[in-house]
C-alpha cells in the first residue's frame, strides 16, 4: 500500500510502498519502523503529509520569530546600560 512520508530534516514528500502496517508501525523494504518518530513520519494521503510539514515548518517561524524578539529586547536592555552611566 502506498503512503506518504515526511522527515524532520527535508522538506520534500516521499512517496513509500509499505508492505505491512499496524496501528503504530509500518514495514518498508523488509524493515520496521515506527509510524511516527522522530525521524519520519508515514501518512496515509499527500494531503495529510503536507499538512504535517506546513505545521512543523509555521511552528518553526513562530519559534524563530519569538527568539529575535528576545533577542531585540535583550540588545535593548545592553544598550540601556551605556545610557545609565
Amino acid at each position: 500500500m502506498l503512503k506518504f512520508a515526511t522527515n524532520k530534516y527535508s522538506i520534500g514528500i516521499e512517496e513509500v510502498v509499505v508492505e505491512r502496517e499496524t496501528e503504530h508501525s509500518v514495514w518498508v523494504k523488509g524493515n520496521r519502523s515506527a509510524r511516527h518518530s522522530d525521524w519520519h513520519q508515514y501518512h496515509d494521503t499527500y494531503e495529510q503529509a503536507f499538512n504535517h510539514l506546513d505545521c512543523r515548518h509555521t511552528q518553526k517561524l513562530t519559534s524563530a520569530q519569538t527568539r529575535l524578539d528576545t533577542a531585540t529586547n535583550e540588545l535593548e536592555a545592553v544598550k540601556l546600560l551605556a545610557t545609565q552611566k
